[in-house]
């Protein structure tokens, strides 16, 4: 079914959001962070700071829980949400 409801936790705009299973959601933000939560309870359930404006938010592939994010200050990044946000600086 479809989830509705508001999520509260970003303190700027939401720039990207993927679903990643199916009871998990990623959002990117222009406060500098990914925000994990599960659409069925609302509840952020982990928080992933990237020191930067997130400009944009990827999935790297349909199977992956790795996300491509660009940053305001000019940084192509891979979050690895299945290593606690673990992050990979591309370019």
């Amino acid at each position: 079914g479809m989830a509705s409801g508001r999520m509260e936790g970003h303190t700027h705009h939401a720039t990207g959001i993927v679903w990643l299973q199916d009871d998990k959601i990623a959002s990117a933000s222009g406060d500098g962070t990914v925000k994990i939560w599960n659409v069925t309870t609302g509840e952020n359930v982990a928080t992933f700071p990237v020191g930067s404006e997130i400009t944009s938010l990827q999935r790297v592939d349909a199977n992956s829980q790795r996300l491509w994010l660009s940053t305001l200050d000019g940084r192509l990044l891979i979050c690895d949400v299945g290593q606690n946000g673990a992050l990979t600086q591309v370019a």
